[in-house]
Protein backbone atom coordinates (compact mmCIF):
# COMPACT_ATOMS: atom_id res chain seq x y z
CA UNK A 1 0.00 0.00 0.00
CA UNK A 2 1.33 3.14 -0.63
CA UNK A 3 2.21 5.59 2.17
CA UNK A 4 0.93 9.56 2.42
CA UNK A 5 3.64 12.01 2.85
CA UNK A 6 2.73 14.02 6.08
CA UNK A 7 0.98 16.43 6.70
CA UNK A 8 -1.39 15.41 3.62
CA UNK A 9 -1.53 18.25 0.75
CA UNK A 10 -5.04 18.07 -0.42
CA UNK A 11 -6.89 17.94 3.34
CA UNK A 12 -4.99 21.27 3.93
CA UNK A 13 -6.16 22.74 0.50
CA UNK A 14 -9.06 21.92 1.70
CA UNK A 15 -8.52 23.76 5.37
CA UNK A 16 -7.06 26.52 3.37
CA UNK A 17 -10.32 26.76 1.07
CA UNK A 18 -12.59 26.97 4.24
CA UNK A 19 -10.13 29.67 5.44
CA UNK A 20 -10.00 31.76 2.46
CA UNK A 21 -14.20 31.44 2.81
CA UNK A 22 -13.96 32.65 6.32
CA UNK A 23 -11.75 35.92 5.68
CA UNK A 24 -14.30 36.67 2.50
CA UNK A 25 -17.14 36.61 5.21
CA UNK A 26 -15.20 38.96 7.37
CA UNK A 27 -14.19 41.38 4.65
CA UNK A 28 -17.07 41.77 2.83
CA UNK A 29 -19.81 40.89 5.54
CA UNK A 30 -21.11 42.75 8.17
CA UNK A 31 -20.89 41.95 12.39
CA UNK A 32 -24.16 40.07 11.92
CA UNK A 33 -21.88 37.38 9.62
CA UNK A 34 -18.65 36.84 11.97
CA UNK A 35 -20.13 33.96 13.42
CA UNK A 36 -20.44 31.83 10.30
CA UNK A 37 -16.87 32.72 10.13
CA UNK A 38 -15.68 31.67 13.07
CA UNK A 39 -17.05 28.80 12.40
CA UNK A 40 -15.76 28.36 9.36
CA UNK A 41 -12.19 29.42 10.16
CA UNK A 42 -12.06 26.79 13.21
CA UNK A 43 -13.43 24.00 11.21
CA UNK A 44 -9.86 24.92 8.79
CA UNK A 45 -7.96 24.75 11.67
CA UNK A 46 -9.73 21.08 12.40
CA UNK A 47 -8.49 20.31 8.93
CA UNK A 48 -4.34 21.49 9.33
CA UNK A 49 -4.14 19.48 12.33
CA UNK A 50 -5.63 16.29 10.76
CA UNK A 51 -3.72 16.94 7.72
CA UNK A 52 -0.80 15.16 10.26
CA UNK A 53 -2.97 11.85 10.95
CA UNK A 54 -3.83 11.21 6.77
CA UNK A 55 -3.73 7.65 6.38
CA UNK A 56 -3.85 5.96 3.32
CA UNK A 57 -7.76 3.86 3.16
CA UNK A 58 -6.78 3.09 -0.78
CA UNK A 59 -7.13 -1.28 -0.96
CA UNK A 60 -5.58 -2.91 -4.14
CA UNK A 61 -7.93 -3.84 -6.41
CA UNK A 62 -8.50 -8.05 -7.37
CA UNK A 63 -9.66 -7.83 -10.69
CA UNK A 64 -10.16 -11.14 -12.30
CA UNK A 65 -11.04 -11.82 -15.80
CA UNK A 66 -13.22 -14.21 -17.45
CA UNK A 67 -10.58 -15.60 -19.78
CA UNK A 68 -7.58 -14.42 -18.07
CA UNK A 69 -4.71 -12.61 -19.52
Amino acid sequence: MPSLPLPSWEVIEEGRSYLQAASLIVKHGDVGQWRPACVLAGFSMELFLKSFLAKDDSKPLDIKFPNGL
